[in-house]
């Protein structure tokens, strides 16, 4: 939630009434309302959308806009895909999710009930430890499996997104997240800002997947260093602030 520059004081010294747009935080300002934006992908009718909500306000401020528009962006053949951090994960476990689990299903089951979904846990990329925990992965799909429980019509499909670096750890215990969700799929990303990950991390985790024999289930969305000296000096910098996030918990 934020202003757009130039309306009501937007970006200016007035105060603006606070609205959905299209930023990431922290930034507060926007050129472009979530309105204007959901207005010109349907005027356009070209694309898919995938929507990344990192605050609760936000999304309530935006479910209620996408209904209303669910019959033109189905005239077109435009799918909408609702992403959130919906869990506590590794570095994060001890820390309130901004979009907590019951508050976002709360909305999409008023608003948008079936429609697909990326789900995800807030963690620290940095963080030291062995990744997502079996608990980790079990706090996920209990309350995915609630959410379809409670549904009146098909669910919409659902990605894991996780991250690169957490998952290389432990994709075993991803995999079980996956055979126990039918017709799920995992997307390993690495964040805004995140230092590209070493070449050979990736083709570890590829071999670990067609092990799994879950290639089909399995994308990337990453960053990858271009030579070593790179990957060794972003390595060093991930460690050390997997230190920092561990001193800050402690």
């Amino acid at each position: 939630m934020g202003s757009v520059a130039g309306a009501n004081g937007g970006g200016g010294g007035g105060r603006a009434a606070l609205t959905p747009i299209m930023a990431h935080p922290p930034s507060r300002v926007s050129d472009l309302s979530f309105g204007d934006f959901l207005e010109a992908c349907i005027s356009d009718g070209r694309r898919h959308l995938k929507l990344d909500f990192k605050e609760l306000a936000a999304l309530q401020a935006c479910a209620p806009l996408l209904a209303a528009q669910a019959p033109r962006l189905a005239r077109n053949g435009q799918a909408v895909m609702l992403n959130a951090d919906i869990v506590p994960g590794p570095g994060r476990r001890h820390r309130l999710c901004a979009v907590p689990a019951e508050e976002f299903f709360k909305v999409v089951l008023a608003h948008c009930p079936g429609i697909p979904l990326s789900l995800g846990w807030t963690v620290c990329t940095a963080a030291c430890g062995s990744g997502y925990r079996e608990a980790d992965c079990q706090g996920m799909l209990a309350v995915y499996e609630s959410y379809e429980n409670r549904l009146d019509v098909p669910a919409g499909g659902v990605v894991f997104a996780v991250s690169l670096r957490l998952a290389a750890r432990c994709f075993r215990r991803l995999a079980a997240l996956l055979r126990a969700t039918p017709g799920s799929q995992l997307l390993l990303w690495t964040g805004c800002g995140e230092r590209s990950v070493p070449k050979g991390m990736v083709q570890r985790l590829r071999s670990e997947i067609r092990t799994e024999g879950l290639c089909e289930r399995v994308g990337f969305d990453c960053k990858v260093a271009s030579w070593k000296l790179q990957a060794v000096g972003n390595e060093t910098t991930m460690c050390i602030g997997g230190v920092l996030n561990w001193l800050d918990l402690v």
